[in-house]
């Protein structure tokens, strides 16, 4: 396996971890956030929201394992298909001060093509890991897979502290205005 393949995995390994962690931490709120979308009844938003989950934590599975089958890739492809659709649906009404319910790193409060551009991405990074692994015999050992592992942690939390950067340095700018 080579270093890009392992570095997609362990990515989206903790990204799916993180959001999902976050999507039962709070609950209320992703159940809130499917309501402002606007898109299924609402007493379909819970069960869904929990369908969701279930399927984040199948991948973190999956992904943890460091092997992606077609039915992986699958699962991954529909689950960013459906989140990607729904924001797009909202942004074409016109819906965009809702939160996105994405949860950990990636939430924000507010749709945005950003995150149809972002989700497409990360399409593009699971097929592209699908592709490395069918064609790529090299071996790496536990520990390398373990250190790509905490490499691809340490690359959400740069995110998160770039994403927290930037609200407060909005925050400041608006105070500035002010005064």
């Amino acid at each position: 396996m080579s270093v890009i393949y392992i570095t997609i995995v362990s990515t989206f390994s903790v990204l799916f971890m993180t959001t999902a962690m976050d999507k039962v931490i709070h609950f209320r709120e992703h159940a809130a956030a499917m309501e402002n979308y606007q898109i299924v009844k609402t007493g379909f938003n819970k069960p869904l929201l929990v369908l969701f989950i279930l399927t984040e934590v199948f991948l973190i599975f999956s992904f943890f394992t460091l092997h992606i089958e077609i039915f992986n890739i699958v699962v991954a492809l529909v689950l960013l298909g459906i989140y990607t659709l729904a924001v797009l649906i909202n942004l074409l009404r016109g819906n965009t001060n809702i939160d996105c319910g994405c949860g950990s790193v990636l939430e924000n409060d507010r749709l945005t093509y950003r995150m149809i551009g972002r989700n497409c991405f990360f399409m593009f990074m699971i097929i592209l890991a699908f592709v490395i692994e069918r064609n790529d015999t090299a071996n790496f050992s536990v520990f390398g897979r373990i250190w790509m592992i905490m490499f691809s942690t340490g690359l959400m939390l740069v995110v998160a502290i770039i994403k927290e950067y930037l609200k407060l340095d909005r925050v400041y700018q608006f105070i500035r205005k002010i005064y």
